[in-house]
């Protein structure tokens, strides 16, 4: 006889292709940068810095925030902060129809 496991958190499908494609956009965005200020003459090392650290923030704006389903919660993990909302204690989910947020309470 076997036992029923618990049920594992399920993730997003999609975040990994979505990190990558955020981390193709920032080495881009740098390559491009230092190309342009490298053709103008005006490239020096300050400047190349201060486009590699710019680069470097590029994948935490455009990461999207990772949501994750357990066994009566819905969890989103962003790069700053992560908010968890226990299913078993809502009253009512509402949707709006002209945009693509939804509601708890």
């Amino acid at each position: 006889m076997q036992r029923n496991r618990p049920p594992s958190a399920a993730g997003d499908r999609h975040s990994r292709g979505s990190a990558r494609l955020a981390t193709i956009c920032a080495l881009l965005f740098c390559a491009i940068s230092l190309l342009v200020g490298w053709d103008a003459g005006s490239l020096t090392l300050p400047r190349a810095l201060l486009w590699i650290i710019l680069s470097a923030v590029v994948p935490t704006i455009l990461l999207p925030p990772r949501v994750t389903a357990g066994p009566g919660r819905l969890t989103v993990t962003s790069p700053w902060r992560e908010h968890t909302v226990w299913t078993d204690a809502l009253v009512a989910a509402h949707h709006q129809d002209d945009t693509n947020n939804c509601y708890l309470s």
